[in-house]
């Protein structure tokens, strides 16, 4: 009986196999504490730096998408303006896009900041920088079937406020072959419509480049 108990006695003190083996895993790695600490802490200084570099493109697309959103209302208030016989400034909201225009380079709000500054141009008659403008859109959205034929389109149009009527036929016989096209039938009709040589009266006068008198001109006519 003693033996007996003396056996459970000594069973009772064995170390626990588990304890053994974590004791080991400390010890194997003690001489390498110092790395391991210099390890986590690279680990954790680039997870923090990550997220505030995420973080912060978050907030800066954030504003960007609300001063696009501005601008934007901008645009449709200026629009019903004129619609309504006013004769809106539309030079403030041209200097917003040209300075969003750089903002917005490669994010996904660039083609519609850019869309609506040749808009702009062409409600000023600056013909020459929304064709521009719409140069570079067609390059931009060349893989977007659907949006280049809508700015192949805008171009047609642009020419035939210049009164070039072969171009803006051409121009819109090419945004017909791009596909698939959403103008469809109506795409035909003004291709039918130009090449019968009739511009758009509206659309000309509208959009005709705005010329300042000459010097003198004024005068000259409360002469006559």
């Amino acid at each position: 009986m003693a033996t007996r108990k003396r056996l459970q006695r000594k069973e009772m003190v064995q170390p626990d196999p588990i304890a053994q083996f974590l004791h080991r895993i400390v010890d194997s790695i003690a001489p390498y504490y110092r790395q391991i600490g210099i390890g986590i802490l690279v680990v954790t200084v680039t997870a923090t730096v990550a997220w505030a570099v995420q973080f912060q493109k978050q907030q800066t697309e954030a504003a960007l998408g609300a001063d696009v959103a501005n601008a934007t209302q901008k645009y449709t208030e200026l629009l019903e303006a004129h619609v309504t016989g006013q004769d809106p400034e539309w030079s403030e909201l041209q200097a917003t896009l040209e300075e969003l225009y750089d903002r917005t380079d490669g994010t996904r709000h660039e083609i519609a900041v850019r869309y609506y500054l040749f808009h702009v141009f062409l409600e000023q008659g600056n013909l020459e920088a929304a064709t521009s403008v719409l140069g570079e859109l067609q390059a931009k959205v060349a893989d977007q079937p659907r949006m280049l034929a809508t700015m192949t389109y805008s171009l047609a149009k642009v020419k035939e406020v210049k009164g070039d009527i072969n171009g803006a036929v051409e121009t819109m016989k090419e945004a017909a072959t791009i596909v698939p096209n959403p103008l469809g039938e109506f795409l035909n009709e003004e291709i039918k419509r130009l090449s019968g040589g009739r511009l758009n009266p509206a659309l000309v006068q509208r959009f005709a480049p705005k010329t300042q008198p000459k010097t003198g001109e004024a005068g000259d006519t409360a002469t006559q």
